[in-house]
């Protein structure tokens, strides 16, 4: 039972951090989404 609560716990961990990287990865992809936008004007 213990081993499962780890796991669980683990998985939870790094969904968390998934969903930093994966915001992180969003406001990097505006910023170069915004300087293509510039060129193409």
């Amino acid at each position: 039972m213990e081993e499962i609560e780890e796991y669980r716990e683990e998985m939870i961990k790094q969904k968390e951090e998934y969903e930093k990287w994966k915001k992180k990865q969003g406001d990097s992809d505006l910023m170069f989404n915004e300087k293509d936008n510039e060129k193409n004007i």
